[in-house]
């Protein structure tokens, strides 16, 4: 019964340009995560123009028509109970979900022994904690940037050669 409600209502909405559901008021994830208030798909529906071609009643008698089809048949196909048994469960699709998203982003998920969550930050990539500064370093190649120089001596060597001219001719 749930399934005909919701076929009629899409049907509407779509019969309306409105295939997405996302575009109503009421389901707007928007509204939804900052608690605006918003009208219901009922209010909103009747503020749109309806379809020059099928009107409400048109749409409700053809879901109808196909139900009645539906339940008229006789040769049901039975689902094998063995099929039924292979495959993943619901448990374990649930626990693959549940993995997935404590993994996912840059936050870590760890479970303690009382069964308690607690979360912590992940460290980017070719990065490294700096604890004087409380923050992540990028490491650059070919210089560790833990590194002390305080005791080293470092000497830059530069050779020019220039040719130039004297009394007797250049110099190579």
């Amino acid at each position: 019964k749930d399934d005909v409600e919701v076929a009629k209502l899409m049907l509407r909405c779509a019969a309306r340009d409105r295939a997405n559901l996302l575009d109503f008021e009421a389901i707007d994830p928007y509204r939804l995560l900052h608690g605006l208030p918003g009208r219901e798909i009922d209010q909103e529906l009747a503020t749109l123009p309806p379809n020059i071609h099928l009107d409400d009643t048109d749409l409700e008698v053809l879901v109808d028509a196909h139900q009645q089809r539906l339940e008229r048949r006789s040769g049901t196909i039975e689902t094998d109970k063995a099929w039924l048994q292979e495959g993943t469960t619901i448990a374990d699709l649930y626990q693959r979900e549940l993995h997935f998203y404590r993994t996912a982003g840059p936050v870590e998920w760890q479970e303690d022994q009382a069964g308690n969550h607690t979360w912590k930050w992940r460290q980017p990539p070719n990065t490294f904690w700096d604890e004087r500064r409380k923050v992540y370093i990028r490491e650059q190649k070919g210089v560790d940037p833990s590194l002390e120089l305080k005791e080293m001596r470092q000497h830059l060597l530069d050779i020019c050669r220039m040719g130039s001219m004297v009394k007797v001719g250049r110099i190579q």
